[in-house]
């Protein structure tokens, strides 16, 4: 098994399990922030993760009015791929 795939599973795991923040992460997962950064910027590269451009469907949500990211629109939000699944199947095990 190679280890980057076992890290990258790992750290994908917990980040769509919960939602973060970087800082959030790199609390959570006891690694810096720039590991948490080169993380993400890995995960996109590969298509495990991509990034959500169109924040309209924020608009349309029923859960809006309490969402912390709906508010902040200055927050990036990331979205788990087929991929990153299926990644997160392979190596850890797992069903999402």
């Amino acid at each position: 098994m190679n280890q980057q795939n076992l890290s990258l599973a790992k750290i994908l795991r917990e980040l769509i399990s919960t939602g973060f923040t970087v800082n959030e992460a790199a609390r959570k997962l006891k690694l810096s922030k720039e590991n948490i950064e080169a993380a993400i910027t890995i995960l996109l590269s590969h298509h495990y993760i991509t990034k959500l451009e169109n924040r309209s469907a924020c608009d349309k949500c029923p859960l809006r009015d309490s969402c912390k990211l709906a508010a902040d629109r200055s927050q990036v939000i990331y979205v788990i791929t087929a991929r990153g699944l299926r990644l997160i199947n392979q190596v850890l095990g797992e069903t999402s």
